[in-house]
């Protein structure tokens, strides 16, 4: 009953029908969560909005801590405003849910607030105070890097002062040093000329020796500058006077008698300059050791100040732990490093004594060391104050943040009890909406069922093949008949295949025997074919063989007779042209065999007169080249002589070049002795220093030892130079008495090779006499043999030329030869069968 009843209704109706009831329940399922929703939402704003609150508070906290770890303007606003906008924010919210819950708490927490801010700004002014003390810890840190200053500019001047001492003495050392070795080299040159053993070494030793005291002469006047020493100034005047003796004394006898006298005058004068060197040396050395304890005060004030200077650096370094960290215990070690600083102040004081620079300092100092003191003590008062103060306004916080809070955990629980009622009304609604769904689904299941599983057996019985398969259900008026009806089409259309499929079988029966037949056409066709291939293939090798004598007579299919066609009409051309080939090749043939006979008489004539002109030109040319070898040799024999003037006149010039060599060898001998009696006063010098040093090292007693030992090894190393240098002087001086000779003995060279260049040009005068006949003689053969050779070589070309027309016309005659030849392997009519056989 209920089938036949649903079978008239469609399935989409049906399932509107069953499903209404479902979705109604789903509806008022999801109306009592939207009621849910609404209620949790309020909930959730409240608590959001406490949460803003508590972060708000928490920002202020950390907006406080930042104020007072980096206290500034920008910080300090910073607070006040983020106090300000969370006061702000909980008076509104306290305001939107006074009339939905009760916000006691909130409003005792407001109270809270307002007195924050009256903390930030006790914390603000307090930091005003400490950024006061900062700025007089500043103040009176600058007034001790004055006092500082004040020390460092007179420490300054106190070592400049003891340098320019110090270099006024080294100075001074220094010229002492360069007078003594004036002295040195002048007494050296009067006790060696005084010692000479004849008046000729005498003036030698002076000569020898005067240029290395004028050189040191020079020195000593260059060292003293603007001052002026009576000894040196008097031995110029002496020092030419007994030049002038050097001179007159190798002419002059009573010159020779007045150079002892002068040279003993310059023994006295030189003994003099010693003198005054000692005195200024021992005064040098005063002033020395004055310029020494001088720097020593300067030294004992640069490290007292350095002292100093590290000191107040400490005090700045404590200064800035008090200020990151007040206690007690850094306002100690503050009072310790200002402590030390005086100390230290006191000492610059009296390390030079009677300084009223140093003297004063340590009074200026005192005012600004007890102002930092001061300082540091109200520096840890403010920082116990700024404490005290933050404490309270963190403590202000946290009652506030309590009473939020709780505000938010009485909302916790009004949430909880709304949540519990929602959630039984939603459990209501679902489990009648569960049961509607499942009656209206049991119903659905129940009127589709049975007939679709009908339709479904039907239709895997006609996938079997079984087409006499009856249907049901065409006649129901839902979406089943739709799908009944729908099959019987698909069976109708497999009894039509099956029909469609005989018709095509009888179809591929009758194409097959068509094409039996085509193929049978196609063989046909494969064997004209074949047969025209075959025969032209016959008439091809023929005529590769050269067998022109021959047509196609046997017809072609009609479509192919046209190929046999064309190839008897090429093969009779081509019989044609090789017909009129071998008859012009015949005629020239006999042409040239007489232009061959021709051309043989012309190049035996031609050959003849070329020997005749070879044999004159030969005969010539011997005679040219006879003159043109005595023009050669005189030639040679003039270059010969040439290089021999050549070679003459550079020996020559060689041989001045060797006298001027040996002069300036001489000159360089000379200034090597110089060199010498410089290397001899500076050992004198060296020896000087060295055995002051030695006293000095003496002095210091045993703290010198080492000092005078080395000072021996010195003076022991001049005295070793000194003889040395001597040993070098004699060395030179033998030498240049050598060269002397040398110079002599190359003079003579030089005058008896000039006599041989003087004969040298006589000899070259004829020679070039005998070389410019030759030369004419030469010249007028050999313009006598390029005649004979032009004609020579015109005959010779004549004769080249016959040569190469006479191979051009044997070549011609063998080509036409091979041309006949090939003509003759082609067989172009029946008549050559029959000649080739009269041949054979």
């Amino acid at each position: 009953m209920i089938d036949r009843l649903m079978s008239r209704i469609r399935i989409q109706t049906k399932v509107l029908v069953l499903v209404t009831p479902f979705v109604l329940s789903i509806t008022a399922v999801g109306i009592t969560g939207l009621y849910t929703s609404g209620l949790l939402q309020g909930r959730m704003e409240i608590s959001n909005s406490v949460l803003q609150s508590l972060s708000g508070f928490k920002e202020v906290f950390s907006a406080m801590s930042r104020f007072l770890m980096q206290p500034s303007t920008e910080t300090h606003d910073a607070a006040r405003r983020e106090l300000s906008d969370e006061i702000a924010n909980l008076k509104t919210m306290a305001d939107g849910l006074r009339a939905e819950t009760d916000v006691t708490s909130l409003d005792e927490a407001l109270a809270q607030s307002a007195s924050i801010a009256a903390n930030i700004e006790t914390l603000w002014a307090l930091q005003t105070d400490r950024e006061r003390i900062a700025t007089a810890v500043g103040a009176s840190t600058e007034e001790l890097l004055a006092v500082q200053a004040a020390a460092g500019k007179q420490a300054f001047v106190l070592l400049a002062s003891a340098k320019t001492l110090e270099k006024s003495a080294k100075s001074d050392l220094k010229t002492a040093l360069q007078v003594g070795a004036l002295g040195t080299v002048a007494q050296t040159l009067a006790s060696q000329a005084t010692a000479a053993a004849s008046d000729a070494d005498r003036i030698k030793a002076i000569k020898t020796g005067l240029p290395a005291v004028s050189t040191a002469l020079d020195a000593t006047i260059k060292a003293l500058g603007k001052v002026s020493l009576p000894a040196v100034d008097a031995l110029k005047p002496q020092m030419a006077a007994v030049s002038d003796a050097a001179v007159k004394a190798g002419t002059d006898p009573f010159a020779a008698g007045n150079l002892v006298t002068l040279l003993a005058s310059l023994d006295r004068a030189a003994a003099a300059i010693k003198t005054a060197s000692d005195d200024a040396l021992r005064n040098a050395v005063s002033a020395l050791a004055a310029a020494e304890g001088e720097i020593a005060k300067a030294d004992r004030v640069g490290n007292k100040l350095r002292a100093i200077v590290g000191n107040a650096n400490q005090i700045r370094v404590v200064f800035a732990e008090l200020a990151a960290v007040p206690d007690e215990g850094g306002v100690k070690t503050v009072q310790q490093a200002l402590y030390a600083y005086g100390k230290e102040m006191e000492g610059l004081a009296t390390a030079v004594p009677g300084d009223t620079v140093l003297a004063a300092l340590p009074a200026k100092a005192k005012p600004a060391m007890a102002s930092l003191e001061a300082n540091a003590l109200a520096l840890v008062a403010l920082s116990e104050k700024q404490r005290s103060e933050f404490d309270a306004a963190a403590a202000q916080i946290d009652g506030t943040w309590t009473l939020l809070t709780e505000f938010a955990e009485s909302q916790k629980q009004s949430a909880g009890t709304e949540r519990e009622q929602a959630n039984t009304i939603s459990l209501g609604a679902t489990l009648a909406g569960i049961l509607i769904a499942l009656l209206a689904g049991t119903a659905l299941v129940m009127t589709l069922k049975g007939p679709i599983g009908q339709i479904t057996a039907a239709m895997r019985r006609l996938a079997d093949g079984a087409l006499d398969t009856s249907i049901t259900g065409e006649n129901r008026s839902d979406e089943i008949g739709d799908m009944a009806r729908a099959l019987s089409v698909f069976k109708g259309n497999a009894l039509t295949k099956v029909s469609m499929e005989e018709q095509a079988e009888a179809t591929r029966r009758e194409t097959e025997t068509q094409r039996l037949r085509n193929d049978a056409d196609r063989q046909e066709a494969a064997q004209q074919v074949q047969f025209a291939v075959d025969t032209l293939a016959q008439g091809l090798s023929r005529l590769a063989r050269g067998d022109m004598s021959f047509t196609i007579e046997t017809p072609f299919a009609a479509h192919l007779d046209r190929l046999r066609s064309d190839f008897n009409a090429s093969v009779g051309g081509l019989r044609e042209t090789l017909s009129e080939i071998r008859n012009i090749s015949s005629a020239i043939h006999h042409n040239g065999q007489q232009m061959a006979d021709a051309v043989g008489d012309l190049a035996k004539r031609t050959e003849q007169q070329a020997a005749a002109l070879e044999e004159t030109s030969a005969a010539v040319d011997e005679v040219s080249s006879t003159v043109r070898t005595a023009a050669g040799r005189a030639n040679d024999v003039q270059g010969i002589v040439q290089r021999a003037k050549r070679n003459a006149d550079n020996s020559s010039g060689i041989v001045q070049n060797a006298i001027s060599a040996m002069l300036r060898i001489r000159e360089a001998s000379d200034k090597i002795g110089q060199i010498v009696g410089a290397i001899d006063a500076i050992a004198f010098q060296t020896n000087l220093l060295a055995l002051n040093a030695g006293v000095e090292a003496a002095r210091a007693g045993e703290a010198g030892k080492g000092f005078a030992v080395v000072a021996q090894e010195v003076r022991d190393l001049a005295q070793r130079s000194a003889q040395a240098a001597k040993e070098i002087g004699g060395l030179i001086a033998k030498s240049s008495a050598e060269v002397a000779t040398g110079s002599q003995y190359v003079e003579q060279t030089g005058s008896a090779l000039m006599e041989i260049a003087h004969q040298i040009v006589d000899i070259a005068g004829h020679v070039d006499h005998l070389a410019i006949s030759s030369r004419d003689q030469s010249t007028s053969l050999e313009s006598v043999n390029g005649s004979v050779n032009q004609i020579d070589h015109m005959t010779q070309q004549n004769a080249a030329m016959v040569e190469e027309t006479n191979a051009a016309t044997l070549q011609l005659a063998e080509d036409i030869d091979m041309l006949a030849g090939l003509v003759g392997r082609f067989r172009l009519l029946e008549e050559d069968d029959v000649r080739h056989a009269r041949a054979a």
